[in-house]
């Protein structure tokens, strides 16, 4: 038999045991299959020393380019950081999802999923009142049809907690949404409730959006700055968020431009407490800006300030595929899945990082990628490699 690709010696994660080993991997019609040494492949990539990688998934940024103030064309983004699969982080709600399906998700090469917003018009930020979370216009009826009409696309929904979204409201926008995302769940389809926890207002604290959130939600912005903070009066991450975790909530980074600060991920990381998930929360502003431009920046910050490469590459791949209910589609890189591939290595590079909250750390080592194939084709290579 001959392979379209055939990469050899590559060095592949089993993330359930969290242990390397060396493996060729076989590639077939946008499969991983399995191999004969002997065989030949249409084209050998030799990976020898690199980190061999399912592709990237990146479970928190805004791809409805065209449609809002956020909206990234994926295409320009994802393909050169490793990333396949990523979540639009609810963009659109009810209003304007059948846009952004026809017009963003439909065509992109890089495989687009959704979070809907619990809001109808979707998600407005970047002015000084985003949008309104009134729980009065939380309809369930229709948020459960768009599961129906696109249950391979929605995967779950998205509410925005801050001071300029659902003040005055107290916890009641949160209490609507869980009570929805328990109706499609129990209707059958997977759901993600995503809550974005940053700027917080004194009437929706930390404590109580933790008491509503069930097992498989993803508490998002972790380590951001402003506001109510994860930490107690001495940097400690408070108890109750490893509580939370250990009843299965999810904890995602969102970094975005401003939603961390490298004390906040260095002391959280001495203190034991790391994401689950690493997400980039980009935005059209931000495209290609520093102090934060995407998944591959995230992941190198939380390099920098003391997470472990074998935890951040889980974090972008077998831990957000779970959380999405696709690991037997991607996330791993078992016989039988899609043969979306990153290739990475880990260089030593002396690099100044900064935040937004002027905070300076130089990095030792950073994240390349060398290489992506989605659905087994080549979309993004690096010239030397």
């Amino acid at each position: 038999m001959v392979y379209d690709y055939i990469i050899r010696n590559g060095i592949v994660i089993d993330f359930q045991r969290n242990q390397f080993y060396k493996k060729d991997l076989y590639l077939v019609k946008g499969r991983i299959v399995e191999g004969d040494p002997s065989a030949d492949g249409a084209e050998i990539i030799d990976a020898e020393g690199k980190y061999v990688l399912p592709g990237l998934i990146d479970m928190h940024a805004h791809y409805f380019y065209g449609g809002n103030n956020l909206g990234i064309n994926a295409d320009i983004l994802c393909p050169s950081q490793g990333i396949t699969t990523s979540i639009d982080a609810g963009s659109t709600g009810t209003m304007n999802f059948d846009a952004f399906y026809r017009n963003g998700m439909l065509d992109s090469m890089t495989e687009i999923k959704a979070y809907i917003n619990l809001i109808p018009e979707g998600v407005k930020a970047g002015y000084k009142r985003g949008e309104c979370c009134d729980p009065d216009d939380m309809d369930c009826d229709q948020i459960l049809a768009f599961f129906k009409k696109y249950p391979h696309a929605i995967k779950g929904l998205k509410l925005r907690i801050a001071e300029e979204t659902t003040k005055g409201f107290g916890l009641e926008p949160l209490e609507k949404a869980v009570q929805i995302a328990e109706k499609i769940r129990w209707e059958g389809y997977p759901c993600v409730l995503a809550v974005h926890c940053a700027n917080l207002p004194e009437d929706a604290p930390i404590s109580g959006i933790l008491q509503l959130l069930k097992p498989g939600d993803s508490y998002t912005h972790l380590y951001q700055n402003l506001g109510e903070t994860i930490f107690d009066s001495d940097r400690k991450v408070r108890k109750e968020l490893r509580d939370a975790r250990k009843r299965g909530i999810l904890f995602e980074t969102g970094n975005g431009s401003i939603h961390w600060s490298i004390p906040n991920l260095t002391d959280a990381y001495k203190d034991g407490f790391f994401p689950d998930i690493i997400s980039s929360d980009a935005v059209l502003q931000f495209i290609w800006k520093k102090p934060s431009f995407g998944l591959l920046h995230a992941m190198n910050t939380s390099l920098l300030c003391g997470m472990d490469e074998l935890s951040i590459m889980k974090a972008v791949t077998y831990a957000p595929a779970r959380a999405l209910d696709m690991a037997d589609e991607i996330g791993t890189l078992e016989n039988g899945t899609r043969a979306d591939v990153a290739i990475f290595d880990i260089f030593p590079c002396k690099q100044e990082f900064f935040d937004r909250f002027g905070n300076r750390k130089e990095s030792e080592r950073v994240f390349v990628p060398l290489m992506t194939l989605r659905e087994g084709k080549p979309v993004f290579r690096q010239s030397f490699f």
